[in-house]
């Protein structure tokens, strides 16, 4: 199997960073695959279990200094800048920097690259790519951040748990999954084929998307049901004498002989809350850079849940049982 790219750089080895990584050398994607993170000890996992070739970073460092680099933007270049093997003639030299860190980290990144992209030369071909939850604000700093001869593409791959860390790093996390690819107008079709074939060695599919419906699909399938569990978890924990009266009630769910119905109220909340255990910072970041699509999404939640609060004051039987045979015919649709 012929590698796609020489040199792939991927910034930020958590689980989305370091599965990429891992995925690239399981797959044979490139030549060499370096691996850049502020921890060090992250960094000596990732080598010692093999996905990647070699690690820069490890200072602690965080992304927003040194320029908005992570590291400063010669070091970041002389991962790329060593001496290539030989290539088929047919088949150019192409590297690429795979930022997997923050979303608001990103937009930063290409921000301040673009205070120092005149001072850098790129070998022809050189790719940008981001792997975060939301685009408009990314895209907008990255067709401005570009260094000359080098391209961009965003993409999404949806996948990941709440796992967080290198410790939920799978090679295999994007099997069967679906990423989303925004190029920049005007992107070389070779450089965008070279870009789906990367995700389709992963497993994945790819289909692209306008930035600005990106963010507003996500906000509404994604980004809105977070929301929905970091405020229900709290709710019901102040609500039913804190949380050690929770833990005895959902303990006792799955210890105690319980009946369906106890197991099914366990199995909801739980459910319901298994994504608060994702990384703050990273939803953090995704409320801050998506904020007006997630506000229109918990307004349009709020509107529905107030419509139906009203129903339940009024003691409204048959209109919450069509209420709910519709909502669930409409979940039987979308099966």
């Amino acid at each position: 199997m012929n590698f796609l790219f020489n040199k792939v750089v991927v910034v930020g080895l958590g689980q989305i960073g370091g599965s990429i990584a891992w995925a690239l050398k399981k797959n044979r994607v490139a030549r060499q695959v370096i691996g850049l993170d502020r921890d060090a000890k992250t960094l000596r996992i990732a080598k010692r279990l093999g996905m990647i070739d070699a690690k820069v970073g490890g200072d602690g460092e965080s992304w927003a200094e040194s320029e908005g680099l992570g590291v400063t933007p010669s070091t970041l270049w002389q991962c790329l800048s060593t001496r290539d093997r030989a290539t088929r003639s047919q088949d150019p030299p192409s590297n690429l920097i795979i930022l997997a860190i923050p979303v608001s980290e990103i937009r930063l990144f290409f921000k301040n690259l673009r205070k120092v992209k005149n001072k850098i030369s790129c070998k022809k071909g050189l790719i940008f790519m981001d792997v975060g939850s939301t685009k408009e604000t990314i895209v907008r700093a990255a067709a401005k951040g570009l260094p000359k001869r080098s391209f961009y593409v965003g993409a999404h791959p949806i996948a990941g748990t709440e796992k967080v860390g290198i410790g939920g790093a799978d090679p295999k996390l994007f099997k069967g999954r679906r990423c989303l690819l925004m190029p920049l107008p005007g992107t070389a079709r070779a450089v965008l084929h070279r870009i789906e074939k990367l995700w389709r060695r992963l497993g994945a599919t790819v289909q692209p998307m306008n930035p600005k419906k990106h963010d507003r699909i996500l906000s509404f399938t994604s980004h809105l049901p977070h929301m929905i569990a970091y405020s229900l978890l709290p709710v019901v924990t102040q609500s039913i004498g804190g949380v050690s009266e929770v833990r005895q009630w959902l303990e006792g769910c799955a210890t105690q002989g319980c009946s369906t119905q106890g197991c099914a109220t366990q199995g909801s909340l739980r459910d319901a809350t298994r994504v608060t255990a994702s990384s703050p910072q990273m939803w953090r970041d995704i409320s801050v850079e998506n904020s007006e699509n997630i506000v229109q999404a918990v307004e349009a939640f709020q509107k529905q849940l107030t419509l139906l609060k009203k129903k339940i004051l009024r003691r409204e039987g048959k209109e919450l049982e069509r209420t709910f045979a519709s909502v669930k015919k409409l979940k039987e649709k979308l099966s």
